[in-house]
């Protein structure tokens, strides 16, 4: 029989941005990092943990003589990089080719800081769930074992596991451990006790891994953890405790417990709590979508270039430049600052800074623009870049009659509110079908958003349970052409805030777009848009990077009821076996789908960390779409794409890199990029 273990790690938890800025950020890992070099001198059976190679580079420009001891423990092997990643990101918004960067240039870092490393551990204690993708971005970046703690959280359902494999949506296995408690633990002995008492497998799990040290704003093992521990390794009543490093304790713990005996988690890990996050700063999450969007044009015009002539001077400035707004990009999607959970002056920074980076992405573009060639532009109104075409334009009638607008895919009345009651469709056999649920499609909703804890972070249930249609609309005109009916709607929502609405039924598409422009003065408010339709089906599919998932529409089970809010990435479908609707978005996150009704969150205002959060002004859009067959999840991921549409200009004549089609709807080239090492293309 083995004696209960405890292997404690030294860490300094350090959020990158929260209620500081970044600069104090690298004030804080210096005095952190000259701290825990000392106690590594000290102590000598203590080794630290440092995360995010990012701080560290910038001690190393700004404190060279600290980075110096740093160097000089690493050496010794008292301190270890564990930093796979550039920042702890947030794991359910960035795409998925940004997480694959963050791993790139992450490692990439380390390697420049720490001859010789290269990790093997996803460490990442507090981002806000963990997309069903990511074992397989995992693996594929090298990763042997993935480590969290913010399940623990979860206010409704315990997660029931603290030693798994997580397996994803396309088979990848990870194993994976959960730390008892938070990421701050200290060596008392009480502490110590109640962790290993709340394992619950204890048979499939004799050893536990413990973070211990200050954190949040960084810090590190105190002196006392360290005196507690000479006391703890074989103390009567105690687990024995002891020093380790963190890649040597996944290995110690996946030996005696290996992953083949543990059971197994499949698909997303989703975290019940801080759901405000998918949409609180608004301006956040757009000027993120925005530079992803960019940035993968970019690469795939770099890649086009590139594939006619090498790696010339221009690629290479051009790439230069690309990866400068990718670490930018990078940076802005720690689990702080993407969420939108940091203060005032943390979130204009970040604003700031995508300004920036848009503007260098800009430059390389021009370096890589053939002058002398005619300009052209590719559009990437599908799935890029597996179906680029530019589609064929035709023209349709579009009558209007008072409420009633009538086009050759459906029969559309609207509701006086700024909605539509009736939506009549006619699928390519003549088949006609009511769209419309119960109410009306682009139901807007105000509601009362107070949380009981957190205020950025959370969404109490209450708050969708419990909302109001805004009243009726100060003024509604319809103009028609040809190929699209235009509904202007302006309303008022309160004495502070009014919203306008330019509503755009397509001819020649099965589609809907709602531009909206909002002048956002509330507190503790969510306002949100409902799509009420006829279609009943047991679970719909939501775009997570590299893929989908299908969550619950029903609430039958605390687990299916505590989803009342979920992330998306561009699109949510709810469909049957002949007819898909699809609410897409190229800027919002937040989405719920349950009995039939499809809705999206579009503005929050808490009041802390940042209490100016999305005041002001606001322009974005989201779009309704109606598809028929059986390919409806392809057609998504379509319908998707084309309402984020960033057209490419394509500056030489030359063909393309690279044939890209779509694989019986199966498979989708998603990215083309010139390959790290400037040889090839990825």
């Amino acid at each position: 029989t083995i004696a209960p273990q405890v292997i404690s790690i030294g860490n300094a938890h350090l959020d990158h941005a929260w209620l500081w800025p970044i600069a104090e950020t690298t004030r804080k890992a210096a005095r952190t990092a000259l701290n825990m070099t000392n106690y590594a001198i000290e102590f000598t059976d203590f080794s630290f943990m440092f995360t995010q190679p990012v701080q560290m580079l910038a001690v190393r420009d700004q404190y060279p003589s600290i980075y110096e001891k740093v160097l000089n423990a690493y050496k010794k092997g008292r301190w270890e990089p564990q930093g796979a990643s550039w920042v702890e990101p947030d794991c359910m918004l960035p795409c998925g080719e940004a997480l694959i960067r963050q791993f790139i240039e992450g490692l990439k870092a380390n390697r420049e800081l720490y001859p010789g490393y290269k990790g093997k551990v996803f460490w990442i204690p507090d981002s806000f769930g963990y997309n069903a993708q990511l074992p397989q971005i995992l693996k594929g970046c090298g990763m042997k074992y993935f480590v969290t703690s913010k399940i623990g959280w979860n206010d409704t359902n315990a997660f029931p596991y603290d030693l798994f494999v997580w397996e994803g949506i396309d088979g990848t296995k990870i194993p994976s451990h959960m730390i008892i408690g938070a990421y701050e633990g200290k060596n008392d002995p009480e502490q110590i006790r109640q962790c290993w008492d709340k394992i619950r497998h204890k048979d499939l799990q004799p050893i536990l891994l413990r973070s211990v040290g200050e954190g949040d704003g960084g810090g590190g093992t105190m002196l006392e953890d360290l005196e507690e521990m000479q006391r703890e390794h074989d103390l009567q009543g105690l687990p024995r405790n002891r020093w380790g490093k963190l890649e040597d304790a996944m290995d110690e713990i996946f030996t005696v417990s290996p992953p083949n005996t543990l059971p197994i988690h499949k698909g997303e890990l989703y975290l019940e709590l801080h759901r405000g996050t998918y949409t609180v700063q608004a301006d956040i999450k757009k000027g993120n979508r925005t530079l992803e969007t960019v940035l993968h044009n970019a690469d795939y015009l770099l890649a086009m270039v590139f594939a006619n002539e090498g790696m010339s001077e221009r690629v290479s400035s051009a790439k230069a430049l690309t990866t400068k707004a990718w670490r930018t990009l990078l940076t802005n999607q720690f689990h702080d600052i993407l969420p939108g959970s940091c203060i005032n002056r943390a979130m204009e920074e970040a604003k700031a800074s995508y300004k920036e980076a848009l503007s260098i992405v800009g430059q390389a573009m021009e370096i890589l623009q053939d002058k002398e060639a005619p300009k052209r532009m590719l559009d990437f109104t599908c799935a890029p870049p597996a179906t680029m075409k530019k589609k064929g334009s035709r023209t349709s009638v579009c009558v209007v009659d008072e409420s009633t607008i009538t086009t050759p895919w459906c029969e559309l009345r609207l509701d006086g509110y700024g909605g539509i009651e009736s939506l009549l469709t006619v699928d390519g056999n003549g088949v006609q079908r009511e769209i419309v649920g119960e109410g009306s499609l682009n139901t807007i909703t105000m509601s009362q958003d107070t949380t009981i804890n957190w205020d950025a972070w959370d969404m109490e249930y209450d708050t969708v349970a419990k909302r109001t249609r805004i009243g009726k609309p100060v003024g509604i005109t319809v103009e028609t052409n040809d190929d699209k009916a235009v509904v202007r709607t302006r309303y008022c929502l309160s004495e502070k805030s009014n919203l306008s609405q330019t509503m755009t039924i397509h001819a020649n598409e099965h589609r809907i777009d709602f531009d909206t422009v909002v002048d956002w003065h509330e507190e503790h408010k969510i306002l949100r848009a409902e799509f009420p339709t006829t279609i009943q089906s047991p679970s719909a599919q939501f775009a997570v990077p590299f893929g989908h998932v299908d969550r619950s529409t029903t609430e039958n089970t605390p687990q299916e009821r505590a989803q009342f809010e979920v992330p998306a990435h561009r699109w949510t479908r709810l469909g049957d076996a002949s007819t898909s609707c699809i609410l897409a978005s190229a800027s919002k996150y937040g989405y719920r789908v349950k009995d039939g009704v499809m809705s999206i969150s579009l503005l929050r205002s808490p009041n802390a960390p940042d209490p100016t959060a999305d005041m002001g002004r606001h322009e974005f859009s989201y779009s309704f779409f109606v598809e028929y067959g059986q390919d409806g999840i392809s057609k998504a991921i379509d319908d998707g794409y084309r309402v984020s549409n960033h057209p490419v200009r394509i500056a030489t004549n030359a063909k393309l890199p690279i044939e890209a089609k779509t694989v019986a709807g199966k498979v989708m080239l998603e990215t083309v990029k010139v390959s790290e090492n400037e040889d090839g293309i990825v």
